[in-house]
């Protein structure tokens, strides 16, 4: 076992499988930026919630000093930014033959688009990245797909599955998709081999239309960029009726593995049928309980 005790993490080896952990613990922009040292080298990394929300507002509530509230939230956002930045240097500069690193987890990390510029040159190069819970919006979605598509350009492109999954108990929404983000992120999501985007649930009809009209436009034209093999939508809300078009327009793609939308269960925008008739067994009186069964 080695340990970077200074900075309050440590990680496990077996010479085998290297991997990192850290999952909702306190980290600085400084040990960020010792992580950064060894990461191309470890096989796995998962960095789950280290800088989540709540703790960026108490780091910036530290610096609400008279007169400088502004300068003490930009110095923090900056030093954030600056290790994010060192963590993808280092990405980038490792030659291919000597990158270990195939799967990074970062969901609540409060990366930003700001942070996404700086990051996502170096995302293309990891086989599988967990960003869900991040407020990543339209910006940092064409971000990481301009990355993406020079990535293709240059090489086979390394990144193949993208996880966006969210919990339901999350109530801020800046950490969900919204509608608008589809317009980049459907490209995204067409690049990708898997991805997942179950619990995103503020999508919307909007959302998902505009999604499958880019799938569409891309099928027409019949672009080389689709590599989609299975989206998991659990838990996505959406409407039966939008679900069927989703269904139909991949069904008109030609490839020799047609993609599999995963819906599962509570997928669907529609009350769930069992609490219900719990609900009903429980209170039959329908003048009390209009919604019984």
């Amino acid at each position: 076992v080695l340990g970077i005790y200074d900075f309050g993490f440590s990680f496990k080896t077996n010479f085998n499988q290297l991997s990192f952990l850290i999952l909702g613990m306190t980290m600085t922009a400084e040990s960020l930026k010792e992580v950064a040292i060894f990461m191309p080298h470890l096989k796995e990394v998962y960095l789950d919630d280290v800088f989540n929300d709540s703790l960026i507002n108490e780091i910036f509530d530290k610096a609400k000093y008279v007169g400088q509230v502004a300068v003490g939230q930009s110095d923090n956002k900056n030093s954030l930014l600056t290790a994010w930045t060192e963590i993808s240097n280092k990405i980038k500069r490792c030659p291919m033959a000597d990158l270990k690193l195939q799967y990074l987890s970062v969901p609540g990390c409060a990366i930003d688009d700001e942070i996404m510029e700086k990051l996502a040159p170096a995302l293309v190069n990891i086989r599988e990245v967990h960003l869900g819970r991040n407020p990543i919006t339209i910006e940092g979605w064409y971000t990481l797909r301009k990355a993406l598509m020079a990535s293709i350009d240059s090489s086979p492109l390394n990144m193949s599955i993208l996880n966006l999954s969210t919990s339901n108990c999350d109530q801020n929404n800046r950490k969900y998709v919204q509608p608008s983000s589809m317009k980049e992120l459907a490209y995204v999501i067409l690049m990708m081999e898997h991805v997942v985007l179950s619990g995103q649930q503020d999508i919307t009809k909007d959302g998902w239309e505009m999604f499958n009209e880019i799938v569409k436009e891309e099928i027409q034209k019949g672009s080389s960029q689709i590599r989609l093999k299975s989206l998991e939508l659990k838990s996505c809300k959406i409407d039966r009726a939008t679900g069927e078009l989703l269904n139909q327009t991949f069904n008109k793609l030609h490839h020799d593995v047609m993609p599999k939308l995963e819906f599962g269960e509570r997928s669907f925008d529609e009350p769930d049928v069992r609490i219900t008739s719990i609900f009903s067994m429980c209170c039959p009186n329908s003048k009390c309980c209009p919604n019984s069964v």
